[in-house]
């Protein structure tokens, strides 16, 4: 299986989006460096049943199961499973931090997993886990090497995709949209341990990506709270400044658009 690396600098751009280090907390406005707050575990939950589902369809018989697109698939979706269940780890909800560890090692297992039948098993224990059946198992944080991040940056372009285009009816399907940011801001906490050092970039490139991360982070919250509002004037101006952080790093970094 081919899978696609991705170098320090073209983590900055996946479909448009700006995929940075997040240092500003979710749900209360602080000061960038101030400890953040959990992420709000049911759009997390409805997420990694999303990831699993679309694990799920990669099993279908055993032609599927091997096919390169299907190994493919699955190692991204798992990755991103992997990142919701360490969200999950940090959640107020006791239910769900009891489950993640055991969600997280499923979803690991799952990204790199070689049999069909075994494929099966592994999906059937993270269903449990996000049931509440399953518990016990390392809680990672976010210093811990959570998922990879090729597995992971290519469902953020997914996510700014179905952000626009459920912007068009976001009174009708909020939940959309709230799920997206949510996953905009796992990815970002992730990243949060993953800023370039100075053998990647230079010293004034990581500060703008500090800095557009904190706008990025920022931005994320302002979505969730407009969607969950159906306030779609501020969900899109929520969005709008999501591209304006891509756009700061882009310049830094020299990154075509």
């Amino acid at each position: 299986m081919q899978r696609v690396f991705w170098p320090p600098v073209a983590l900055l751009a996946v479909s448009g989006v700006l995929l940075v280090l997040a240092v500003v907390p979710f749900s209360q406005g602080k000061e960038p460096g101030q400890k953040t707050t959990p992420l709000p575990a049911e759009e997390l939950q409805a997420l990694a049943g999303m990831f699993l589902n679309r694990i799920q369809e990669t099993t279908a018989d055993e032609a599927t199961f091997d096919s390169d697109d299907s190994q493919n698939r699955r190692y991204q979706n798992a990755h991103a499973l992997a990142l919701v269940a360490a969200a999950l780890g940090q959640s107020e909800d006791a239910k769900a931090r009891a489950a993640a560890g055991a969600l997280w090692k499923a979803a690991l297992e799952l990204s790199d997993v070689g049999q069909r039948e075994q494929a099966q098993a592994l999906l059937q224990q993270a269903r449990d886990a996000l049931d509440g059946k399953a518990t016990g198992g390392k809680v990672p944080a976010w210093n811990d090497d959570v998922a990879e991040l090729d597995g992971v940056m290519p469902e953020v372009g997914n996510q700014q995709n179905r952000i626009n285009r459920s912007l068009r009816r976001l009174r009708r399907r909020p939940q959309r949209v709230q799920q997206a940011a949510v996953f905009l801001a796992a990815t970002a906490r992730l990243l949060q341990a993953q800023v370039p050092d100075e053998d990647e970039a230079e010293p004034d490139q990581i500060q703008v990506w500090k800095r557009s991360a904190a706008l990025m982070e920022q931005a994320a919250r302002e979505l969730y709270q407009a969607a969950r509002a159906k306030d779609t004037s501020k969900a899109r101006a929520a969005n709008k400044r999501l591209d304006q952080s891509c756009h700061q790093c882009h310049e830094a970094f020299g990154i075509d658009e």
